[in-house]
């Protein structure tokens, strides 16, 4: 990994590689479940998926799927706070997958 160096504007000098991997499991700012690594978390801040188990499932979702071209590809929240993958491709068809992060 490159060096990643800041200076602030008191000139002083932060590397930027050591503060990612100081705070990689502290809870991110947003609207996600996710820590900073991408980890995916339960109650209380514990990981449930890691980021290396949602890589491997996604991989292996995609070497299953049909050698179509993909038009558009979106992950929705439905209203019951289900995940689903939606793929349109571009011959019209749409595959649906729920996506179920606990058993995989």
């Amino acid at each position: 990994m490159a060096n990643k160096s800041a200076k602030t504007m008191r000139g002083k000098n932060i590397d930027m590689n050591t503060l990612i991997a100081n705070n990689e499991k502290v809870v991110a700012v947003g609207n996600l479940n996710v820590n900073a690594r991408g980890d995916v978390l339960g109650p209380g801040g514990l990981i449930e998926v890691t980021k290396e188990e949602i890589t491997k499932m996604y991989y292996d979702e995609e070497a299953k799927r049909p050698n179509k071209e993909v038009a558009k590809r979106q992950r929705i929240k439905r209203g019951d706070g289900k995940l689903i993958d939606e793929t349109t491709y571009t011959d019209g068809s749409i595959e649906v997958i729920e996506v179920d992060l606990k058993n995989k």
